[in-house]
């Protein structure tokens, strides 16, 4: 599992591709092409679409096959996830309390300065409503 952890670009790039391989796979190419002229030549059953359902058994395959890699990688991409975000849970944690301590005191320092910002606005609507309040109380004795 240790080993995937660190899978990136230049990891892959380092994989040795087999001699040959590029002409083989254009020969098969070619031969899939040929195959496919003479079928349409001889207008074999093979290219006519089939009239009983939307997906072929070879499209239903591979939409299966598709479907099982898109979950195997996202499934092992979650267990990676979950595995590094538990080591940095660990690494985040303080081992020396005084440090700690400051950094609570930061923390509270902060939230309080918000808070009190909050509140200054928080006075500031409560005076403006109060005085809307009033008006609307005056208008409507008005009235009557």
């Amino acid at each position: 599992m240790d080993e995937v952890k660190y899978l990136n670009i230049r990891s892959i790039e380092q994989v040795e591709i087999p001699e040959g391989l590029e002409e083989r796979l254009s020969m098969k190419i070619d031969q899939w092409a040929d195959m496919e002229k003479e079928g349409l030549k001889k207008g074999t059953a093979e290219t006519k679409p089939l009239k009983r359902g939307i997906l072929t058994w070879s499209k239903f395959y591979k939409s299966v096959t598709i479907a099982a890699c898109i979950s195997a990688v996202i499934g092992i991409g979650s267990i990676i996830g979950l595995h590094t975000s538990r080591k940095k849970a660990q690494i985040d944690s303080f081992n020396n309390p005084k440090l700690a301590q400051a950094e609570v005191q930061k923390s509270l320092w902060l939230l309080a300065s918000n808070l009190e910002k909050g509140m200054t606005n928080y006075e500031k609507a409560k005076e403006i409503t109060t005085k809307t309040q009033d008006i609307i109380d005056n208008t409507l004795n008005d009235i009557k």
